[in-house]
């Protein structure tokens, strides 16, 4: 096979040889069609001849020009380099709708969408993809990759079983062709989604299959690579010694390409069967990897390891290496958003650009028309931010009012409140006794004013006697009883600390019955999600940050943002994470 490779790509190369020597009278459709097949099997190579066919460009024709831009994105895509930016694409995306070789609109469209799939844009991807599958008959190579880009897309977006029948798809195009490494990428998409669908069993068959394939192809790489899959789908089933077998087989093909997952999965398997210094030894391999996310979660393990085993120097190093890490994988992901920001923006930009070009050859009408509902959308503009400012004003006025709200009850469950009134009622005696015999009116007022103060008290003492016993009925409860028994088990991973679905519905109900509304309280102050709302049950419930992001599998840093977030919804304030939680316990 490698040989039949050797010789086409030297044919290949002879053709660009002679097709180069003819000058100006070239064929560059040709060429580039020649490029075509070499980038399949050798994209830098091919990328190398696109080079050296640029100066040779001179004069091409569109059509030339858009034949060859694609063979480009084609190689780079191929090479793996990263494409961040569609503009080339949307431009070859026009000139094939409009004018070009229609039977080139597939590859176009699978290309466009692994463009956007570089770019973050999976929601402008998968309509390419599905463009592909349309168009593509099922028996030709580009509906197998379009359905196999289509699963990745479906399995990152939890639409799990989408991903599964387009993985599916994929893999009996592979069948049917005898392609044994494309078979095992599609088993392993497969495997992949019914893991997420807590199919651990039935994934274990594709993994299974996907790793005879890869067995009989000779492929090591991958093959440790399933390897690593099949121990951690093991390790999900809770058949450690199992999973411990399959991990050593992968760490015996372990690569620069697949040392971050083996290493890691192997190592969590070998802390569950007691072999504790061979986990260690994987987690500084781990921490040595040049990968941010691999640094992050080794930092993590090793710091919680040198804190067991009392070696505090150590464990702060480690630990603060894991805030560093956290941090730098905070900025990654805010980097790929705002990119992707970008990235559409500057798509509005040239979508304006195009309507001004199309607005320059056309009638004066159609000119005066455009200028017409020009000047509607800037009044309706207008009136929509007015509105806007009013909505956003009445907003934070209302903030306002809830922080004096809060700020009040404060002071009316604390202790200053009652000796206050108790201060303003002996005032009052004082008063009532000078004015009793000059002026009844007067006294029947004070005398009012004084009862009213003292029933206030009254009240005061009853809510702080009702929060005591709420706390006291709380602190008891099975469910929070549960969630520190969880917490405090050092024989579990942080990563097994989990509240099931039922435990949350307990602690929800829990912590209503003793306090309630508790959860119509905090909607009625700001719109609240899912994660938020637990994390408030967490905080009410008295779990310290640090493991409330133990318990919904965030980083400290992220459930304090989350908290600095909520008070800022709430009352409009840039605070500290600790005066929210000062609010969810005053509730």
């Amino acid at each position: 096979m490698k040989r039949t490779t050797a010789i086409l790509h030297v044919a290949a190369a002879l053709c660009m040889a002679c097709l180069f020597s003819c000058g100006d009278g070239m064929d560059r459709e040709a060429e580039i069609a020649a490029i075509d097949s070499i980038a399949d099997t050798d994209a830098p190579r091919a990328l190398a001849l696109l080079d050296s066919m640029k100066p040779h460009m001179a004069g091409a024709t569109e059509a030339e020009w858009s034949l060859y831009s694609l063979m480009r994105v084609k190689a780079e895509d191929k090479a793996y380099i990263v494409h961040k930016t569609d503009t080339v694409m949307l431009r070859l995306i026009d000139y094939y709708e409009e004018d070009g070789d229609k039977r080139r609109l597939p590859q176009v469209y699978y290309y466009a969408g692994r463009v956007y799939a570089d770019m973050y844009d999976n929601d402008r991807a998968l309509p390419y993809f599905q463009k592909v599958v349309e168009m593509a008959d099922s028996s030709r190579t580009l509906y197998y990759k379009a359905q196999a880009q289509m699963g990745y897309i479906f399995l990152y977006q939890g639409l799990y079983e989408k991903g599964f029948n387009a993985f599916s798809k994929s893999y009996k195009y592979n069948k049917t062709r005898g392609n044994k490494s494309n078979q095992a990428y599609a088993l392993c998409g497969m495997a992949n989604c019914l893991q997420r669908m807590n199919g651990y069993k039935q994934a274990m068959q594709y993994f299974k299959q996907a790793l005879i394939l890869v067995r009989e192809n000779g492929d090591k790489s991958y093959e440790a690579d399933i390897l690593g899959q099949i121990a951690n789908n093991y390790y999900y089933l809770k058949q450690y010694r199992i999973a411990e077998k399959y991990a050593q087989q992968a760490l015996a093909g372990v690569d620069s390409t697949t040392a971050r997952p083996i290493y890691a999965i192997a190592a969590d398997i070998y802390n569950k069967v007691g072999k504790e210094d061979s986990a260690v030894i994987l987690y500084n391999k781990l921490y040595a990897l040049d990968d941010v996310y691999a640094k992050y979660s080794a930092s993590k393990r090793l710091g919680h390891y040198y804190l067991e085993h009392k070696n505090m120097a150590k464990a702060a190093i480690f630990l603060d290496e894991y805030d560093r890490y956290t941090d730098s994988i905070q900025a990654i992901i805010q980097t790929e958003t705002v990119a992707k920001i970008d990235a559409v923006y500057n798509y509005n930009i040239r979508e304006e650009e195009n309507e001004r070009l199309k607005e320059e050859i056309t009638t004066d009408r159609f000119i005066i028309t455009v200028a017409a509902v020009l000047v509607i959308a800037a009044i309706l503009a207008v009136l929509a931010l007015i509105q806007y400012s009013k909505k956003k004003r009445l907003a934070e006025r209302m903030k306002h009012e809830n922080e004096k709200r809060y700020l009040n009850s404060l002071y009316e469950q604390s202790s200053k409140f009652i000796s206050d009134n108790n201060s303003k009622i002996e005032a009052l005696k004082q008063e009532l006794a000078a004015s009793a015999s000059k002026n009844m009116s007067l006294a029947a007022a004070l005398k009012a004013k004084e009862k009213q103060l003292s029933n206030l008290n009254m009240m005061a003492e009853i809510r702080t006697k009702n929060r005591e016993l709420a706390a006291a009925g709380l602190e008891n409860s099975d469910i929070r009883t549960k969630i520190f028994t969880l917490l405090n088990d050092n024989t579990a991973n942080d990563f097994d600390k989990k509240l099931s679905t039922e435990d949350w519905q307990s602690l929800d109900k829990e912590v209503n019955s003793h306090y309630p509304e508790f959860k119509e309280r905090l909607s009625a102050l700001c719109r609240i999600s899912d994660i938020e709302y637990r994390v408030c049950l967490l905080l009410k419930v008295g779990v310290s940050p640090k493991d409330i992001a133990t318990l919904t599998i965030k980083t400290k840093s992220a459930i304090s943002v989350m908290r600095k977030r909520l008070y800022f919804k709430a009352f409009g304030k840039v605070e500290a994470p600790e005066k929210w939680d000062e609010f969810i316990l005053s509730l």
